[in-house]
C-alpha cells in the first residue's frame, strides 16, 4: 500500500531518523505541524522536531529527503 502523506505529516509525534537534501541527518521526535518561512518570507507548513541532542528545529517538506520511522 502506497503512503501518500507528506513526510512532515508522517513525522508528527513519531521517533525518526531524518535525512536532509544537503546530505546530513539527525535523530529525534517530531512534534506538531507549524508555520515555517521560505526564503521569500512566505509562510508554509513545517514540522517542529526535537532532536536527541536536546536542540530543536522547524523543517519544511522540501528540506527532507527521506525519513526512517524508529518506533518507540
Amino acid at each position: 500500500m502506497e503512503n501518500n502523506l507528506r513526510k512532515i505529516d508522517q513525522l508528527e509525534f513519531q521517533k525518526a531518523r531524518v535525512f536532509f537534501t544537503d546530505g546530513t541527518f539527525c535523530v529525534g521526535r517530531g512534534d506538531c505541524i507549524c508555520d515555517a518561512s521560505e526564503g521569500d518570507g512566505q509562510n508554509i507548513d513545517g514540522i517542529l522536531f526535537f532532536k536527541d541532542d536536546g536542540s530543536s528545529d522547524i523543517w519544511t517538506e522540501d528540506e527532507i529527503e527521506r525519513i526512517e520511522l524508529l518506533g518507540e
